[in-house]
C-alpha cells in the first residue's frame, strides 16, 4: 500500500508546474521569498524556513537528494535555505542539531523533525510534501449571505464508507459524490469538523496546524472538495482548533530539542494543561503568528467561506482580538464563528467574532423534554427562538437544537448522562418510537423559523439511532436512506429549509420576533416574523377541527397554512392540517387552527 506521502507526491506531480508558462499562455509570474515559514516555492526552486531558537545546526533533508544545510538569519532564530530545482511534490523533512537537547537519550544528537508549517504530510513518518496552492483554478462562487446560511455539520472521515461501498480512507475524494445529497436537503453550507492533521479521532487534537489530515486525502483533494461544493452552491466552513496541541503524536513537542521541565518546548512552555492536550505558548510572538497563519491558510489556500473556532474560552482574549482583526482586515466577507462557554455577546462585540455557537438551546430543549424547570419552559423556548439573549442580528447565533457533534457523539461506547452522548431521537425513545420522531420534527421545524443560523449534525436527518463516533460502526449510515422513517425526516428537513429560504422575513438580519401568544399551561407558543406566524405545541395535548385560537396581529387578513411538522408525508397524519385553503382571521386577530401534539406549524399572512 502506498504511503500518504507517496500518494501526495503523485497528486502534486500531476499538477502543471506552477512556475512554467503554458504554451501560448501568459508569461510566468515571478515568485519571491517574502519571509514565510515552511516550504515556499519561488522562481527557480523552493525556500525552506524554520524557527528553531535552540538549534546549533539545521538541515533540510530532501528525498532522493543530498541534505542542504540551512543558515541562521541574524538574531531572530530563523534558519533558511533556497534549494534550486525543487518544486511541488518534493518530499522533505528537517534535521536539527540542538545545543540544548532534552531528547538526546531517546533520539540522539541530531533530531528528525516535521515542518510545523507543512501543508501535507505522511501521517506515519516525518516526511512532508512541498505544496503550491497558487496553481489551483477556483470556480466562481458567491456565498449566501450570513443570515441565509443553513448549516450541515459533518465529520469527513465518517460521512462516507458505511453501507455505501466507498473506501472511508479517501474521504475528501468520496465526499464529492455526497454533495448532491446535502444540496437536495436544502442545506447551503457544510461545516467540516477539523481536517488539519490530528492525533485523536474526532479532529480536536491537532498534531500540526497547517497540514491536512493525510488519512482523509491530499491537499489537492481537499481543494477539489471545496471547489465542487461551491459549484453546487454550497459554502464551506472549516472548524479549526488553535488553543492546544494533541496529547497524542504531537509533532511540535520538544520540536528543536529544548524541553525544560517537561513543558513541551518552544511551542508549549508556559501553556496550561487541558484534558485534550497542552495549550500553546500564547505569550510568544512566533506561536501567535503560526496560529494566525493556520487560520489564514484555510481561507487563502482552500477558499473557505468562514471558520468555526473551537473552544475559544481557552485562548487569551487579546489573541482572539488579534486573530479576528487580522481576518476582518483581509477577508471581511468570511464569517468567524466562535465556540465559547458560557455564551455571551461579548465574544462578538469585544473579541471580534461574527457568530457564536449556542449550546444552550440544545440543553434547554432537553430540559423541556425531561419536564424539568417547567415554570421556565416558555421562557426557554422564547430565548431559543429569539437567538439567545443579547445576540441582536440573525447571523450572530448558531443554533443546533437537536445537537451538534458534541451532544450526538460519544467516546464512551454510547454511555449517556441522559442529556448528551446519543442522537436526540435516541434520548427520547429511539427511532422506532413515533413520539420521539415527532419531537425531532417539531424541534427542527421550530429551528427553521427562529432567529439565528440553523444547524444540524449528520445523521439527525435520518433519525439515525444510537450515537456517533469516529469508527465504522457509528459512522453515518447510508443504508438508512431507503428506510421509511429516514425518508420522512429527510422530507421534513427539506421542507423546513425550503420554507425558511423562501420567506425573507426568516433570514433578514434585523427582523425581530413578535411573541403574540403565550400559553404556558399547555406549552403552546405563537410568534410572528414579518408575515409568518409560527405556532409550536411542545406537549402531548392536541386540538382538532380548528379548536384552538392563536392570537396574532393579522386581524382582518387571511393566512395560509404553509408548514406542518405533523404532515402525513413527514410521519404524521392527514387530518393534522388546519386547511388547504386561505383562512380568514377574525376581528380579534385570532387564527383558529388545528394543533397536533408535538407540532410546529407555520402560516403565511396576506
Amino acid at each position: 500500500r502506498r504511503s500518504e506521502c507517496d500518494r501526495g507526491l503523485q497528486a502534486q506531480m500531476e499538477e502543471p508546474p506552477s512556475d512554467s508558462a503554458q504554451m501560448n499562455g501568459p508569461a510566468p509570474v515571478e515568485k519571491k521569498d517574502e519571509g514565510q515559514l515552511g516550504a515556499t516555492i519561488v522562481t527557480g526552486g523552493t525556500v525552506f524556513r524554520l524557527w528553531a531558537p535552540y538549534a546549533e545546526k539545521v538541515w533540510v533533508v530532501l528525498k532522493g537528494q543530498d541534505k542542504a544545510e540551512m543558515k541562521k538569519e541574524g538574531d531572530n532564530n530563523l534558519w533558511s535555505v533556497k534549494v534550486d530545482g525543487v518544486g511541488a511534490g518534493a518530499v522533505y523533512s528537517f534535521e536539527i542539531q540542538p545545543f540544548w537537547n532534552d531528547c538526546f537519550h531517546t533520539e540522539g544528537k541530531v533530531l528528525s523533525r516535521r515542518d510545523p508549517y507543512a501543508r501535507q504530510t505522511d501521517f506515519d513518518s516525518n516526511d512532508c510534501v512541498v505544496v503550491d496552492p497558487s496553481y489551483y483554478e477556483w470556480a466562481p462562487f458567491s456565498a449566501p449571505g450570513w443570515s441565509e446560511l443553513i448549516i450541515y455539520e459533518l465529520h469527513c472521515g465518517t460521512f462516507t464508507g458505511r453501507n455505501d461501498g466507498l473506501d472511508p480512507n479517501n474521504a475528501f475524494k468520496h465526499m464529492i459524490s455526497k454533495l448532491d445529497y446535502i444540496k437536495d436537503l436544502g442545506f447551503n453550507c457544510i461545516e467540516m469538523m477539523p481536517v488539519h492533521e490530528f492525533g485523536g479521532q474526532w479532529g480536536y487534537n491537532p498534531r500540526l496546524l497547517c497540514s491536512v489530515h493525510g488519512k482523509f486525502g491530499t491537499s489537492t483533494e481537499l481543494r477539489d472538495l471545496v471547489n465542487e461544493a461551491h459549484k453546487k452552491g454550497i459554502a464551506v466552513i472549516f472548524d479549526v482548533v488553535l488553543n492546544h496541541g494533541s496529547a497524542k503524536l504531537n509533532s511540535l513537542w520538544n520540536h528543536d530539542g529544548y524541553g525544560k521541565d517537561k513543558q513541551g518546548g518552544i511551542y508549549f512552555e508556559g501553556g496550561e494543561d487541558t484534558p485534550w492536550g497542552k495549550k500553546f505558548a500564547f505569550h510568544k510572538r512566533e506561536v501567535r503568528e503560526m496560529i494566525k497563519a493556520s487560520a489564514r491558510m484555510f481561507i487563502e489556500e482552500y477558499n473557505g467561506d468562514g471558520l468555526r473556532f473551537d473552544s475559544v474560552h481557552n485562548m487569551p482574549w487579546d489573541l482572539l482580538q488579534e486573530i479576528t482583526g487580522d481576518m476582518r482586515h483581509r477577508y471581511p466577507n468570511k464569517i468567524k464563528i466562535a465556540e465559547v462557554t458560557p455564551e455571551h455577546p461579548s465574544i462578538l462585540h469585544s473579541a471580534g467574532f461574527d457568530c457564536c455557537w449556542i449550546h444552550a438551546t440544545y440543553y434547554d430543549t432537553v430540559k423541556i423534554m425531561r419536564d424539568e424547570e417547567r415554570e421556565h419552559h416558555i421562557g426557554k423556548m422564547m430565548a431559543m427562538i429569539n437567538g439567545h439573549g443579547g445576540f441582536k442580528t440573525s447571523h450572530e447565533s448558531c443554533n443546533s437544537i437537536l445537537g451538534s457533534h458534541d451532544q450526538n457523539g460519544s467516546k464512551k461506547g454510547g454511555q449517556s448522562d441522559g442529556r448528551v452522548g446519543r442522537y436526540f431521537v435516541d434520548l427520547f425513545g429511539g427511532r422506532n418510537n413515533w413520539h420521539a420522531r415527532a419531537k425531532c420534527r417539531m424541534w427542527y421545524g421550530l429551528q427553521a423559523f427562529s432567529r439565528g443560523l440553523p444547524m444540524i449534525f449528520m445523521g439527525t436527518e435520518t433519525h439515525q439511532g444510537g450515537w456517533w463516533d469516529a469508527n465504522p460502526s457509528q459512522a453515518f449510515d447510508w443504508g438508512l436512506l431507503e428506510d421509511p422513517m429516514a425518508k420522512q425526516m429527510n422530507a421534513l428537513v427539506k421542507k423546513a429549509n425550503e420554507v425558511r429560504l423562501a420567506h425573507k422575513a426568516l433570514t433578514t438580519e434585523n427582523e425581530g420576533v413578535n411573541f403574540t401568544h403565550k400559553d404556558g399551561g399547555h406549552r403552546v407558543l405563537g410568534f410572528v416574523r414579518g408575515n409568518i406566524l409560527c405556532v409550536v405545541n411542545a406537549s402531548d395535548k392536541q386540538w382538532e377541527d380548528k379548536g384552538y385560537g392563536v392570537q396574532t396581529p393579522f386581524a382582518g387578513k387571511t393566512v395560509t397554512h404553509v408548514f406542518n411538522s405533523q404532515a402525513e408525508e413527514f410521519g404524521g397524519w392527514a387530518g393534522s392540517w388546519t386547511s388547504d385553503q386561505p383562512i380568514q382571521v377574525g376581528g380579534d386577530g385570532k387564527v383558529h387552527c388545528t394543533i397536533p401534539k408535538w407540532s410546529c406549524l407555520a402560516f403565511e399572512a396576506s
